[in-house]
């Protein structure tokens, strides 16, 4: 489950998808379909499905249900267990239930997410840069461009430190750090890594360049 951190959405400060942070994934489950029906009626429309429902999996039944929007048999549709766009907080079924006391339940959901197993993916995009020139490595940041990729790294630093006097704003668990192959990018990333001496970088990664 990634985490948002809406502190970094701040534009007059801090830029927001240049490279990224990863830490230990979550296990998920997935499940197949068959193949859908290569014949569609036209005449056939969507129904809307229920608010809620006890369990997981495909609507099932008969044929007769028609097919969904036209793409596969209605029978075949996976149905979860709370209607979109609602989140299922118990999606892999490993949720503890509430114990009646909403505080008691408030720091074991917190606790869970400080030590459970999880994953915090955070996008930061390169601060302002030169756009003046068509050559990637002339295109270098501003001094804007600087301080914002300076605020950036000390944001991060608490996020990744926590802060002592606040038991509520412990530590985050971040481990490596991506960034892709453009100057403007790794530039941002040399800043910022400066205020984050525990954490691991990797090379600058093409792939994540941008146009990819």
């Amino acid at each position: 489950m990634a985490t948002t951190w809406h502190h970094l959405a701040r534009r007059s400060a801090i830029p927001v998808a240049g490279y990224l942070f990863t830490s230990v994934p979550r296990e998920s489950k997935t499940a197949s379909c068959e193949a859908p029906a290569p014949k569609v009626e036209a005449h056939q429309t969507e129904k809307h499905s229920p608010p809620h429902h006890a369990k997981a999996g495909m609507v099932g039944g008969g044929d007769d249900q028609g097919f969904f929007h036209g793409l596969f048999p209605r029978r075949q549709l996976w149905q979860p267990k709370v209607e979109y766009p609602l989140w299922d907080h118990d999606w892999d079924g490993k949720r503890i239930p509430p114990s009646g006391d909403k505080e008691s339940d408030r720091k074991r959901e917190r606790e869970l997410r400080k030590s459970g197993v999880t994953r915090h993916i955070i996008l930061i995009r390169h601060g302002q840069y030169d756009e003046a020139h068509k050559e990637d490595e002339k295109r270098i940041l501003t001094p804007l461009g600087r301080g914002q990729a300076d605020l950036t790294g000390k944001r991060l630093a608490e996020m990744v430190n926590g802060i002592e006097e606040n038991e509520n704003f412990g530590p985050c668990n971040v481990k490596v750090l991506h960034v892709s192959d453009m100057a403007r990018a790794k530039e941002t990333a040399d800043i910022i890594a400066k205020h984050l001496p525990g954490v691991e970088r990797s090379d600058p990664d093409p792939m994540l360049n941008e146009g990819r």
